[in-house]
Parts: structure tokens; sequence; C-alpha cells
């Protein structure tokens, strides 16, 4: 992916997000709609949540929160 176009100031969020890409593609669908979930701070469908999926979300969780305290 490119980031030539990434300002300077979102370069870490941005590179941190693109490490999320593959890991969310790889996921089956039950463990996407789990991790939706979890990103709306819902609980979890499935009774045996992947660890995996707990990272994806707490590194995209951790990109928003990042974003939104960023100055405009």
């Amino acid at each position: 992916m490119r980031s030539d176009n990434c300002p300077p100031s979102f370069e870490a969020f941005f590179s941190l997000w693109q490490g999320t890409v593959e890991g969310v593609k790889r996921l089956r669908s039950g463990e996407r709609y789990d991790l939706a979930l979890m990103l709306c701070d819902k609980e979890p469908a499935s009774n045996h949540i992947q660890l995996d999926v707990v990272r994806l979300a707490g590194d995209l969780k951790a990109v928003a929160i990042e974003i939104s305290k960023s100055p405009p």
C-alpha cells in the first residue's frame, strides 16, 4: 500500500492499520463478525474468541483513538 500521501503525523497510525489488513482478510466470516462487534464495544457472538481477533480489535481501536485525539 502507498503511504506517500499520508501526513507525517499519521504515518505511525497508517502503518499499524496497514498491518491489520491482511489479518482481517484471513479471518473467517464469524471471526469478522466478532471483530465488528468488538469494535462497537459489544459482546462477541462466539463463545471462544480467537486471540487474533482480540489483537486486531485492539490495534484498530488504538488507531481510531489516536486519530480522534490528533489536532485537525
